[in-house]
């Protein structure tokens, strides 16, 4: 797995005219900057015009988005998610037990999700970048 760092890089490296975006990123947030919150201020729809232009490097930039925004955001999602703490509490779950179950249940959906977004990005689909948005990806949850 890519630190942070590298990872940021490798995204800057497909997507050079997003250096302007992480420098306001970085100016706002102290420490290192997140790929999810790069991610997240990009957006689903810059997101999904980047993989729609791209044509060599298009599977890694996919892989990228999955690794690092939809697992991240996925991960979050399950572990705040009311049902899921109420069911864990009444079936006394432990804790990190729960964190692990969610992070394997966010890797399965959001590779589901990846084969959703493949099928819009085939398809030529303009509005397929809803598959990225938070409320979709919550919706999966």
């Amino acid at each position: 797995m890519l630190s942070s760092k590298t990872c940021i890089e490798e995204i800057l490296q497909i997507a050079p005219e997003w250096e302007q975006i992480l420098q306001s990123v970085e100016g706002e947030q102290e420490g290192g900057v997140s790929p999810l919150a790069f991610f997240e201020r990009l957006g689903a729809m810059a997101l999904y015009r980047k993989a729609q232009s791209l044509t060599d490097k298009r599977d890694t930039f996919i892989n990228l988005v999955r690794d690092f925004y939809l697992q991240p955001l996925l991960a979050r999602m399950v572990t705040n998610n009311q049902n899921l703490r109420r069911f864990s509490s009444q079936r006394r779950i432990a804790p990190d037990e729960l964190r692990r179950q969610a992070v394997s249940f966010a890797g399965e959906i959001a590779e589901k999700l990846e084969a959703a977004l493949r099928k819009q990005l085939n398809q030529g689909a303009d509005d397929g970048f809803k598959v990225l948005l938070p409320a979709y990806v919550q919706r999966s949850v």
